[in-house]
């Protein structure tokens, strides 16, 4: 038995000497770890400097690469321009754990306005920021953030509970959209009279979309019922689905779908549907699919809502809810054979939507096909132009599109259309970015350094900022914000439409796609025209070795 005794002896020697290893290197690399600080610790800002926070996570290394373009387009827009860059040594640092920042000037006045990018991670939150901020010497005259509508409001809360005095910096949002937070609070009502939105919101959105559909007679619908389809797992899909509601519920699309055979008594629907019980009005349950009536008369006509209770799934395949819903909504379009142009809102990201679509177009591609989808700005001009062939190809989802832009995703500044291949064969398309985004932040720089230079001295405190915000105007004179801090309708919405290509019954690797805008003319109507009209290609491109 000597030879297992000195097995086991060896065996757990070998292991003592592994633990005692183990042990001696977690000394070692945790005494060569640097400390992290318990808080993050913000820049210095300079005498006679002022700074603006651009508060985002740390991998949003686009949106910053894309403001930085934005303030360079700014300052060098032409040879008169009133600002120029005063220091960009550190606008994109070789170290990630280093904050990059850019600074500009006024040419005939004193100062600089520094921009600088605090990134958000797992150590350093939303509040530990926003205190730093605000306790170093010189806090920021404003945050910029808010790139969703949860961020905004986890932004927009720790700035309110912040003490009250005239140090507290503004909240300028981006891309938050939400009408609504937790409670059914207003976003804007979070941090009040000290926020901005640079975007449109999602009533807004709604209703630019359904006007553009309703003054194009080869979009408009002409038979109930409108289908909305949305998940419940996403707020901005639910908020979007309930200001659609509430636009086609107004008196005056009422009226114009009482002229296509549709609702009759659209215009009290909304109210109908929250006195449901005490009204009689009939609500049918199908699975997921709720059926909403309003009832005049004899006649009753629908709006009928589809809903997924997640949006997870893969690329391609929906999930049991997403199929079990399209399957409805298939059953509903066989029903209604007399619907040529069915009108279907799908409040969704575009992964959730493209499985959907493309389960409808496998049940039944030809009432699929008939289907004029209104979404919002979450299925963006990138998707179905740039990244076309793998996100939002027409031959999969041979659907109309019509989604929303806060901003002309082609304008001349740095929109470069791909090359037609017809022309050259054998040269390779480049990818064409939008430009709704850099648009976004060249418009909130401008903005603020116009606010900030005041006769060509700076401001010194953010209410004296707020102040010259509210005095922001449009272009027809109208105050640019509402007394919310909301940007004001008829300030450049855009739409685009994507029409699939048709040959007989063949649905072309082509599609057209079409972007208009609808501004407020001098005699002080609005009006949708068309920006500019592209045709997108389908067709992958090989080498040939």
């Amino acid at each position: 038995m000597r030879w297992l005794y000195r097995a086991v002896l060896s065996l757990v020697l070998v292991a003592a000497l592994v633990l005692a290893f183990e042990s001696v290197i977690g000394t070692v690399l945790r005494l060569s770890r640097p400390v992290r600080p318990e808080s993050p610790t913000p820049l210095p800002v300079p005498a006679g400097d002022q700074e603006i926070a651009f508060l985002y996570p740390a991998t949003s290394t686009v949106n910053w690469e894309r403001f930085v373009t934005a303030i360079r387009k700014l300052t060098a827009s032409d040879a008169t321009s009133q600002w120029r860059i005063a220091d960009e040594r550190q606008a994109f640092p070789s170290q990630t754990a280093a904050v990059p920042e850019i600074a500009i000037a006024h040419r005939q006045g004193e100062g600089r306005l520094w921009f600088r990018w605090y990134k958000l991670t797992g150590d350093w939150d939303t509040k530990q920021w926003v205190t730093a901020l605000t306790r170093r010497s010189t806090p920021p005259l404003a945050i910029i953030g808010g790139g969703s509508s949860d961020r905004a409001y986890e932004l927009a809360r720790h700035l309110r509970q912040l003490p009250q005095s005239d140090q507290r910096p503004l909240l300028l949002i981006t891309t938050a959209t939400a009408d609504e937070v937790e409670f059914g609070s207003p976003l804007m009502n979070v941090y009040p009279r000290r926020s901005f939105r640079f975007c449109f919101t999602n009533r807004q959105m709604a209703e630019a979309v359904t006007d553009f559909i309703w003054t194009q007679k080869d979009l408009r619908p002409d038979r109930d019922p409108v289908y909305f389809m949305s998940w419940l797992d996403d707020p901005y899909s639910e908020d979007l689905r309930q200001r659609f509601l509430h636009v086609l519920s107004q008196p005056h699309y009422g009226g114009m779908l009482r002229q296509n055979g549709l609702a009759r008594d659209a215009g009290r629907l909304w109210a109908s549907l929250a006195s449901q019980v005490s009204s009689k009005v009939p609500v049918v349950t199908l699975g997921g699919m709720h059926r909403f009536a309003s009832r005049q008369g004899e006649s009753a006509h629908t709006f009928l809502h589809l809903r997924s209770p997640y949006s997870v799934g893969s690329f391609d395949e929906p999930n049991r809810h997403e199929a079990e819903a399209a399957e409805m909504l298939v059953a509903e379009l066989r029903a209604h054979p007399e619907q040529q142009r069915p009108l279907l809102i799908l409040p969704a990201v575009p992964e959730p939507a493209r499985r959907f679509l493309r389960t409808l177009v496998r049940l039944s591609p030809q009432d699929a096909g008939k289907l004029v989808v209104a979404t919002g700005d979450s299925i963006d001009f990138n998707t179905v132009y740039r990244d076309q062939l793998v996100k939002w190809h027409i031959q999969d989802l041979p659907c109309v599109l019509v989604l929303f832009c806060h901003h002309n995703p082609v304008d001349r500044i740095g929109f470069v259309p791909e090359p037609d291949a017809t022309a050259k064969p054998d040269l390779e398309s480049r990818s064409a970015t939008g430009t709704q985004d850099l648009l976004l932040y060249l418009n909130i720089v401008q903005t603020i350094t116009q606010a900030v230079w005041k006769q060509n001295s700076m401001l010194q405190d953010a209410d004296a900022l707020r102040d010259e915000l509210a005095k922001a105007r449009l272009f027809d004179g109208r105050k640019r914000f509402d007394e919310h801090g909301n940007q004001r309708s008829g300030a450049g919405e855009y739409v685009v439409c994507l029409r699939p290509i048709r040959e007989d019954q063949r649905v072309l690797p082509l599609a057209n796609l079409q972007v208009w805008n609808r501004s407020t003319d001098a005699d002080g109507v609005e009006r949708w025209r068309q920006v500019s009209e592209l045709i997108v290609k389908y067709r992958q491109k090989y080498r040939h070795r």
